[in-house]
């Protein structure tokens, strides 16, 4: 397993943080901001343990805000879509939270499910942003290339072709809690014996 990763340490954990250590986290989960208080009261235990290793509640919180701030910066608002291709990894908890805190619908796609079913998804979900990892490349170019609405689209772990590198343009924003959460929700598509 690799190693555990943490933004920061010591003071300037406190001092980004304390905003967030007398609030109660059933509240702060009202505009997508539990991890903000987790984030200011333990921020070096463990919150997400994927197959890259231990990320700390600072790290965690850090890069959801990253990614709050690149999605508004990228011109999304509250109930825009974006798309996510994603196994059990901790970018799928980077954005599920950075929507939840921006107002963004984001739309989880089960990555078992072939190219042009995940392009129906795409599309149909009105995402503007499309994440997706780079171990389902294939698929997520067919479905990218059936959704022209598509603003962007980010790769995970690795390079997709036509896709932007999530780790380089997360990272180059601000990892500062959002002054004005606004809580986004989830899409969920299901399959039936219907169609689509």
């Amino acid at each position: 397993m690799g190693e555990f990763r943490h933004a920061l340490t010591g003071e300037q954990v406190e001092e980004r943080m304390t905003n967030y250590a007398d609030v109660p986290a059933e509240e702060a989960a009202v505009t997508g901001m539990a991890p903000a208080v987790y984030a200011a009261r333990k921020p070096l235990e463990t919150a997400v343990i994927d197959r890259n290793g231990n990320f700390s509640w600072d790290y965690l919180n850090a890069r959801i805000n990253q990614l709050a701030n690149y999605l508004r910066n990228e011109g999304l608002a509250p109930d825009d879509g974006v798309a996510l291709l994603c196994g059990n990894r901790v970018e799928f908890v980077e954005v599920v939270m950075a929507a939840f805190r921006t107002g963004i619908r984001v739309t989880p796609i089960n990555w078992h499910l072939t190219g042009e079913e995940i392009g129906y998804i795409v599309e149909n979900c009105d995402a503007k942003i499309f994440i997706a990892e780079s171990d389902f490349a294939s698929r997520a170019i067919e479905a990218a290339q059936k959704a022209p609405q598509l603003a962007t689209c980010l790769a995970i772990d690795g390079g997709i072709d036509g896709f932007t590198s999530y780790l380089d343009v997360v990272g180059k924003h601000d990892p500062g809690n959002i002054v004005d959460p606004v809580h986004g929700g989830t899409i969920l598509y299901t399959s039936g014996t219907t169609g689509r």
